[in-house]
């Protein structure tokens, strides 16, 4: 296992004649050198997530240029068992877990009027309501700036969206203008100022402005054309002012967003936005809400024909629904979304969204020199998954002095989150020897993932922490094996271990696991926990143990004791591999052997290539030199690369 350490040296160990790895210098993390990473919804007709795609199935264009796509993974919300059995007593994974989805409901409550948004509120809290227990829920309205807080408690957060009301006004106006009128006649549009003028005045604007009718009128000059593009300017300040505000309240809770870790699920609630492209640039927006992990989608709340304030039809109705619909479907098209129609409290919509957030791919693709300019380059990525619809962010930037980038912030991040991440799969085991200090205890951590190759750098950090609370160990370091194996030393007694993980591509995982530091055995013969690991090479002898998967074809059993000089065992240490059915499925056995004064240890190295692959139970009958052998077990996942 080629291991580098990052900010903290790992301490060589001894053990009975084994030695546990040496540090090595610190290490650059090549995240957005090599690799590029980017969150991919494909769906089905239904808006389902298509599983089961490859590499080899996706399509990454930038600025129009083929790029080769280096691996894909599909993340499910849903996470699936490591195996079979279920969890295990001899080691933790976060594969078993299901952390919940990250939502927030954001109310646009500008682009909201009072009495129409009351029943999309409505249907946001049956939204919230159709979600797992297990998902964080938040609402807010846009302006607010408080701290977001998500919570578990739906109902709470239903009240809190009862109490919120849209603050939405029209321009006061004398005149009937339209929206996409009014922005023309702002943007000084003459020709559609005049056909507004002829319509709210009488005459054209030339009739208004002729010199000789002005004479005839002793130069009076009719105020209805100055009012009208009075009022048409008014409106469409306001709209693109609104739409700024709107537009800044957003980027600053996405902001707030991406101090949480992980994927989350932003739902917008708005009637409409003016953000014309000429104007309004949402690529900022759109690059902070890829960086905070933010999918946006938009709820258009379908507007009534008339105002409740107002009994005039706008002469230019469908141009203007076109018009905010369009800026809300930029709004969620640069970050990953969709737009939809919200009639009333339909609930069509938020199913529509719950489908979608049940999974998305993770694509990572391979740069080209061309691309870290620190110019923001156009994605495109399709698949030949025939019918399906492809989401994806629809630029990316790499910066043109590129620095080296530690993954450690990210880890410390990971490891004070109370929530754990689930993106990269990750396992933990803790394995207990007696230490060189008699009163210690040798606990090693080992951290294991699923390794994909071409550059799959891991880097992995823990915490042990003892039952008052305090930090007694922590570290991190980066593997290329998928495996990282930390030693502490000890007192007896009860401790968490905590540990988090990010790949090169950017997946993230971590997982906790609380364990019992001590030797078992009888009387004054004290046993080690039962090791699998790694075969021994003829370079060296260190033993790499397993947290709960061994994917070659051999691996080493390994027990020891600890026992007064005198002692001397009766027998054999007899190995077994157990199979779902309780039946065996291999036998070995090992003698003790003297490994310093008091120590004994037992090793045998057996084939697996004959055993299928699934979850068995390792075990070992140790003799005491009294009474029946002592029996210790350890569970071990058999797969196949």
């Amino acid at each position: 296992m080629n291991l580098r350490a990052v900010g903290v040296a790992c301490a060589c160990l001894a053990l009975t004649g084994f030695a546990v790895l040496h540090a090595q210098p610190p290490t650059v993390f090549r995240s957005g050198v090599d690799l590029i990473t980017v969150d991919v919804t494909v769906l089905d007709g239904n808006g389902t997530p298509i599983e089961g795609l490859t590499a080899d199935q996706f399509e990454v264009k930038v600025d129009g240029a083929s790029r080769r796509v280096l691996w894909s993974e599909f993340v499910p919300h849903r996470s699936r068992p490591l195996d079979p059995s279920g969890p295990s007593e001899s080691f933790s994974s976060n594969e078993h877990v299901d952390p919940g989805r990250l939502v927030i409901i954001a109310v646009d409550q500008l682009h909201i009027r009072r009495v129409e948004g009351l029943a999309a509120l409505r249907g946001a809290s049956n939204f919230i309501d159709s979600l797992d227990a297990r998902d964080l829920v938040a609402a807010a309205p846009l302006g607010d700036g408080r701290p977001i807080e998500f919570t578990s408690d739906h109902a709470a957060v239903k009240r809190s969206l009862q109490r919120l009301t849209g603050s939405g006004s029209l321009v006061p106006t004398h005149y009937n203008i339209g929206l996409s009128e009014a922005l023309a006649i702002g943007d000084g549009n003459r020709s559609r100022l005049d056909m507004v003028v002829r319509r709210e005045c009488g005459q054209s604007l030339g009739v208004f402005e002729n010199p000789a009718r002005l004479a005839e009128n002793n130069w009076m000059r009719d105020p209805c054309p100055v009012q009208v593009e009075q009022e048409g300017r008014a409106i469409a300040q306001q709209a693109r002012m609104e739409a700024r505000l709107s537009l800044e309240a957003l980027t600053r809770m996405i902001a707030r967003l991406a101090a949480l870790e992980g994927s989350k699920t932003l739902v917008l609630l708005s009637e409409g936005l003016v953000a014309e492209p000429q104007l309004f640039d949402l690529s900022a927006l759109g690059a902070a809400a890829q960086a905070a992990r933010v999918t946006i989608y938009v709820l258009h709340l379908d507007s009534p024909l008339l105002d409740a304030s107002d009994s005039r039809i706008s002469p230019t109705v469908n141009a203007d629904r076109h018009l905010r619909a369009d800026g809300l479907s930029r709004l969620a098209g640069t970050a990953r979304g969709a737009l939809f129609t919200l009639v009333g409290s339909n609930p069509s919509p938020f199913r529509r969204i719950l489908r979608e957030i049940s999974g998305y791919y993770l694509v990572a693709f391979e740069a080209g020199d061309s691309d870290r300019d620190g110019r923001r380059r156009r994605i495109a990525v399709s698949t030949r998954a025939p019918g399906a619809m492809v989401r994806a962010r629809p630029s990316f930037t790499i910066p043109a002095t590129l620095t080296a980038s530690s993954p450690v912030p990210l880890i410390e991040r990971l490891l004070r989150s109370p929530g754990l991440s689930t993106e990269l799969p990750l396992r933990v085991a803790a394995h207990t020897f007696q230490d060189a200090d008699q009163e210690q205890l040798r606990v090693l951590v080992t951290a294991e993932t699923d390794h994909a190759g071409y550059g799959r750098e891991i880097t992995v950090g823990y915490l042990v922490v003892n039952a008052a609370g305090v930090i007694v160990a922590s570290g991190a370091a980066t593997t290329e094996s998928g495996r990282l194996t930390v030693p502490a030393s000890l007192p007896p007694g009860r401790y968490l271990v905590r540990v988090a993980a990010v790949d090169a591509g950017g997946r993230q995982g971590s997982v906790e696991r609380r364990f019992n530091a001590v030797l078992g055995g009888v009387g004054a013969v004290r046993l080690s926990d039962l090791m699998i690991a790694d075969p021994l090479n003829g370079e060296s002898p260190v033993l790499r143990p397993t947290a709960a998967r061994a994917a070659g074809e051999r691996v080493l059993l390994h027990v020891e004791a600890y026992a007064p000089p005198a002692w001397s065992p009766d027998g054999d240490v007899e190995f077994e591999l157990i199979g779902p059915s309780s039946a065996s499925a291999l036998t070995a056995t090992a003698a003790f052997r003297p490994s310093g004064v008091g120590r004994w240890t037992a090793s045998v190295e057996v084939s697996l290539e004959a055993i299928a692959p699934g979850p068995y139970l390792a075990a070992a009958r140790v003799p005491l030199g009294f009474g029946a052998p002592h029996p210790l077990s350890r569970t071990l996942v058999i797969t196949r690369r």
